[in-house]
């Protein structure tokens, strides 16, 4: 691959791609940020230079790095031919046997000088017989992976007189007299080499045979493509250079044009706030930290009862009610400790004049963070106040009078388990809609359309036309298909109708509630546990919800089995909105179901578990209250009317948390005979 890097000069193409491509990025980005021209034409034309003259010098690097490699490697050759010479190789014939003396010293000579010099891949000689072939002489062992061993096939002696066919032009340079030099790589069972070879002499002054010396073409394709990368670098530096110098000029040419935009804005938005203050209905003031005022608006003057030209030297809160002042004072000290606040309170006008305020303070800060100033939005409420004194009259009777009916509770109960199951069933409607939508019912039209138009030749198509072939089969992967759409919407209805089941006892059990009337059944709490799941699941699935269940073999229980069911509907419908937050499949309920005890007597011990966002500390001791949430859409009667149906069946209601991110866990305890406990 690096050859062909090398031979294509890919590495040139590349680099100016990559810099036309650099500087096309930095066209576009400075277009899209308001540069009209971009980097402009002059450094376009810089750029034309800086790739042709910088490609030009790495091509004639990588030309002088291959020259001097070139020299280099040829040099080992002429040493290797006449040390071989000296010691005899003249008198090695293909006849000559593994054990000969003098072949064996010419072995160990090619290992010592492979291991003296590394960067030689491989020695060995040879010769050119009478009908042209080239065979090998001497070839050693040769450690290619440089291990310390001769453990792969390559790496072991080459059989004197094995013929070499990949014979390249230098092999005949060196036969004739020449040394000659590979410079393309060449691939042969041993690996891909460029090759050095050099002519050996005998004693009569003849050439008796040749060496050959090979390198590793990676190695060597590598040296030039390092030394060509090394110009390119040095040519990409001064290309960065370019873009980015002509990108950051065009960037403050252009953040030079803003500003003065942004400073005419400035005026204009200064004088249109200026026009907005004079006519806003209600009094905006700026005041210090400690209440002295510093700027106020038309409606704040006449809310004060002052004059156009107010007395600043008067603090603010001289016209708060003297009753007032302190909760004002400490409401001005929070705004300046950084916390925005309201605050209703009385004030007194410079003429006498009563009014109740409703007033908003944030801080103004400098750009240090330091606090400027105190600006404060108040408008006139004395009409709203005596209608809201009104209205908290009229609310508490209406409290006073809901407690006593004892309704407020009941109703808050019965709304929200309808609410929980109304939803399961939404959910289920919504999965009915997308498979009807989905159904592959309409291929029967179509089917019985080609049956229709191919009536008269029907026998004709069914055996000899390509889609009637196909027919048999088709309807009955057709018949599959709608048989399970058919199963899965009935398993789907069936558990709407559990669910409407389900919703006319929740309401029978309101209605009985008066008459204090129970209906307790003998129930295996596992299937009441899947029951309460199955009316969840639809939602579990569509948030990606993993539901683990962990349940023992427990007897029959004596249940209130409705009841119990819109506990744990609520339990499993708060974890799965614990959990909504987490990664796709992330989430995790899991389900326990165990024997407890419970006032010394057995129960049944149902555990909801999830992963979810967790539960603070300061939120567990109330959980269960009345109107008590966490969510913005929740409302507080989940838990607490759960809490009072476990309690109404003689069985508790807790919760556990680590804190938050550290999920939740919700236990419901219920003796194995309710009866036992209610007496």
């Amino acid at each position: 691959m690096w050859n062909r890097v090398l031979t294509d000069h890919l590495d040139l193409a590349a680099f100016s791609a990559l810099g036309v491509l650099a500087a096309l990025v930095v066209e576009v980005w400075l277009r899209r940020t308001g540069v009209k021209h971009g980097i402009g034409w002059v450094a376009w034309g810089l750029l034309v230079v800086l790739l042709a003259g910088g490609s030009t010098l790495a091509y004639l690097a990588g030309e002088n790095e291959r020259a001097q490699l070139r020299h280099t490697l040829q040099g080992f050759a002429p040493t290797y031919a006449e040390e071989l010479a000296r010691l005899g190789h003249a008198s090695i014939t293909t006849a000559t046997t593994a054990d000969d003396p003098t072949y064996l010293k010419l072995i160990d000579a090619e290992k010592r000088w492979l291991k003296v010099n590394p960067a030689v891949n491989d020695i060995y000689t040879f010769r050119k017989t009478p009908e042209g072939k080239f065979v090998f002489i001497v070839d050693s062992e040769t450690d290619y992976n440089h291990n310390g061993a001769y453990d792969e096939e390559r790496e072991q002696r080459t059989a004197i007189g094995e013929e070499y066919p990949e014979a390249t032009e230098s092999f005949e340079q060196a036969v004739n007299g020449e040394g000659g030099f590979d410079g393309q790589p060449i691939t042969d069972r041993w690996g891909t080499w460029v090759t050095a070879t050099c002519p050996i002499y005998g004693p009569d002054g003849k050439v008796e045979g040749a060496v050959g010396v090979d390198f590793d073409a990676n190695d060597w394709v590598g040296s030039i493509l390092e030394r060509r990368a090394g110009v390119l670098g040095f040519t990409g530096v001064a290309l960065a250079i370019l873009v980015g110098s002509s990108g950051t000029l065009a960037l403050a040419k252009r953040e030079v044009s803003r500003r003065r935009e942004a400073e005419e804005s400035a005026r204009r938005a200064e004088s249109r706030l200026q026009t907005i203050l004079d006519n806003e209905p209600e009094g905006v003031l700026v005041c210090t930290a400690d209440g002295h005022m510093r700027q106020l608006n038309p409606s704040s003057i006449n809310l004060l009862e002052l004059t156009d030209t107010p007395d600043f030297s008067r603090p603010l809160l001289s016209f708060i009610a003297p009753d007032e002042r302190d909760r004002a004072t400490a409401w001005l000290k929070s705004i300046a400790e950084g916390q925005p606040g309201r605050l209703t309170i009385r004030v007194i006008g410079n003429h006498g004049g009563e009014k109740w305020i409703d007033a908003h303070g944030v801080p103004m800060r400098w750009d240090n963070n330091a606090l400027a100033e105190v600006l404060i939005v108040a408008r006139d409420v004395t009409a709203a106040r005596a209608a809201e004194v009104e209205r908290e009259r009229l609310q508490s009777q209406l409290v006073v009078a809901s407690r006593q009916a004892g309704m407020a509770d009941i109703a808050t109960g019965i709304l929200h388990n309808v609410g929980n199951v109304l939803n399961t069933i939404n959910v289920s409607a919504h999965v009915m809609t997308d498979k009807l939508r989905q159904s592959r019912v309409t291929s029967v039209g179509r089917a019985a359309d080609l049956l229709i138009e191919q009536r008269a030749t029907l026998p004709d198509f069914l055996t000899n036309d390509d889609r009637g072939k196909q027919f048999p089969d088709y309807l009955g992967k057709l018949a599959g298909t709608l048989r399970a759409e058919h199963e899965e919407m009935l398993g789907t209805l069936r558990g709407m109708a559990e669910g409407l089941d389900h919703l006319k006892a929740i309401v029978h059990s309101q209605q009985s509630f008066a008459g204090n009337v129970r209906v307790e059944e003998s129930l295996r709490p596992a299937a009441v546990f899947e029951e309460a799941l199955k009316l969840n699941v639809a939602s579990c699935e569509r948030h990606h919800v993993n539901v683990v269940r962990e349940f023992d073999d427990l007897p029959t229980a004596t249940l209130d089995k409705h009841k119990t069911l819109q506990i744990l509907i609520n339990l499993i419908s708060n974890a799965k909105n614990a959990i909504k937050g987490r990664k796709a499949n992330d989430g995790k309920i899991t389900l326990r179901l165990a024997r407890g005890v419970l006032n010394g007597k057995e129960s049944v011990r149902f555990e909801v578990r999830d992963n979810g966002v967790g539960i603070v500390p300061d939120n567990l001791a109330k959980i269960f209250a009345m109107g008590f949430t966490t969510r913005k859409d929740g409302h507080g009667f989940g838990l607490h009317s759960a809490a009072n149906f476990a309690k109404e069946m003689g069985g508790a209601l807790s919760v556990s948390s680590d804190g938050p991110g550290s999920g939740a866990s919700f236990v419901l305890e219920l003796p194995l005979s309710a009866r036992e406990a209610i007496a």
